[in-house]
């Protein structure tokens, strides 16, 4: 079911197939409209489009130029803005922005507090989140598969002015000052194939996913730029 919230304007809106109705757990008042429902709780722009199975709620926000598309979910306190385009089953949610022309696809996920921004794309299995400034594509970097399955991304943030790095790995994150030491942590975690996550696998296949961790810290550490703007 797409779903959107509030004032949006949607396609057709005089057709007398439209509802106006209590809606949405309580949430206020909401347009229903072939598979789109608008509920009162969000704010999005008269020009902001919400097609497909798209959802937008809770008091999530959408607004100016955006396109919210495909199976993608707004949620939680998130706004997406600008220009940006969210799309494909891509989740963005907390306090998460998107804005700017940025883009953000595939199965990829901004939560947290995340500000993904400027020209930046984000795709795949992406995870942002935390206090990610992510306003180019110099600031993040991801392999949609490592060890056991799972992607890991690096990313900038700042936490209250300072600049760091974090990367995000399954249910796991680490961060640091730089590049290089939060590559270091995730190295260290990893060392010889110990990882608390992979109790239970034969030491041969450990040490194996260890090996692509490695390898991809290699490539996030060369895929990013330190002090990018």
């Amino acid at each position: 079911m797409a779903s959107v919230t509030s004032t949006i304007i949607i396609d057709q809106a005089d057709d007398p197939e439209v509802r106006f109705s209590n809606s949405h757990a309580g949430q206020g008042h909401g347009w229903r409209h072939n598979q789109k429902e608008v509920y009162a709780m969000a704010d999005p722009a008269t020009t902001a489009q919400v097609s497909g199975n798209a959802q937008v709620s809770g008091t999530a926000r959408v607004s100016g130029n955006t396109q919210v598309f495909g199976t993608a979910w707004v949620f939680g306190n998130a706004q997406v803005f600008g220009t940006a385009r969210v799309s494909g089953n891509t989740q963005v949610s907390g306090n998460a922005w998107v804005s700017g022309n940025a883009q953000v696809s595939g199965t990829a996920r901004v939560f947290g507090n995340a500000r993904v921004s400027g020209t930046a794309q984000v795709s795949g299995t992406a995870q942002v989140s935390g206090n990610a400034q992510v306003s180019s594509n110099d600031h993040i970097a991801w392999v949609d598969r490592v060890g056991s399955g799972s992607s890991m991304t690096l990313h900038r943030v700042n936490n209250d002015g300072d600049i760091g790095w974090r990367i995000n790995a399954g249910c796991r994150h680490w961060e640091a000052a730089t590049v290089a030491d939060v590559c270091a942590m995730v190295r260290a975690n990893v060392k010889g194939g110990h990882v608390d996550e992979w109790s239970g696998v034969e030491y041969e296949q450990r040490a194996r996913w260890a090996k692509q961790v490695r390898a991809a810290l290699k490539f996030l550490a060369a895929s990013v730029v330190e002090g990018a703007n």
